[in-house]
């Protein structure tokens, strides 16, 4: 059983308990999250990329009905790809 703290406020404060099948669960919403951000300068575009193409295996083997389709992804991270490179300069920078 869980219990509270003895010396615990009641007035203040919460528990929330989760549980899910699988610990991959809660990077759902964060993957949403990343994939569904509004903005698009070049740290967002690339913080998009890396996270997502970071749990690509693990997004194919265990897809979630909320998440976009793979292939959608897919293009998506292309489009991104190609937007951050248009982005570079020919010195690298």
């Amino acid at each position: 059983p869980v219990e509270a703290p003895k010396n615990v406020i009641p007035q203040f404060g919460e528990l929330s308990i989760t549980t899910s099948s699988t610990a991959l669960a809660s990077l759902t919403d964060a993957i949403i999250s990343l994939y569904t951000y509004p903005y698009e300068c070049t740290e967002q575009l690339s913080s998009r990329v890396l996270g997502i193409q970071a749990l690509w295996d693990v997004l194919q083997a265990f897809h979630c009905k909320d998440l976009p389709e793979v292939s959608v992804m897919k293009t998506k991270l292309e489009s991104d790809l190609n937007t951050l490179k248009g982005r570079q300069y020919s010195n690298g920078g």
